[in-house]
């Protein structure tokens, strides 16, 4: 099982919530570089507001056409099925400042640089940090 950080705007964090987090759209040419296993998690950071809102699960590694009728700030063409673990209410969202400076992935490193290659597989020591954080 793999960890991944994933990074969105918030547009597309309110579609995939109303979807109950069922749809993990990503980029053709991304879902082809990373290999993501069913069993997987995915640690969700919404990139204006900076915070860690969510962990979802990968129910299944198959690509899937995303239905035309859910849009999202881009055109998708892809998803890969999830179910959602533990959803933090909004005034529990984890602010980046509080965990990001300990993980290992920015260490010495531009924050933004680093998150414009998400979904990023995080190593085991930072994996655990974050799922710490949902009681995981």
């Amino acid at each position: 099982m793999n960890v991944w950080l994933f990074a969105e705007n918030q547009l597309n964090r309110e579609i995939d919530e109303k979807n109950q987090f069922r749809f993990f759209v990503i980029d053709k040419r991304k879902l082809k570089k990373r290999n993501f296993l069913n069993g997987d998690y995915l640690i969700t950071y919404v990139t204006k507001i900076m915070k860690i809102t969510d962990v979802r699960q990968i129910v299944s590694n198959i690509p899937k056409v995303l239905p035309s009728n859910i849009k999202y700030d881009r055109n998708f063409d892809y998803y890969l099925e999830t179910k959602l673990v533990k959803n933090l209410e909004n005034s529990e969202w984890i602010n980046r400042s509080s965990i990001f400076p300990k993980l290992e992935i920015f260490q010495n490193k531009i924050t933004n640089l680093v998150l414009l290659g998400a979904p990023i597989k995080l190593p085991e020591s930072d994996a655990k940090e974050l799922l710490s954080l949902f009681n995981i």
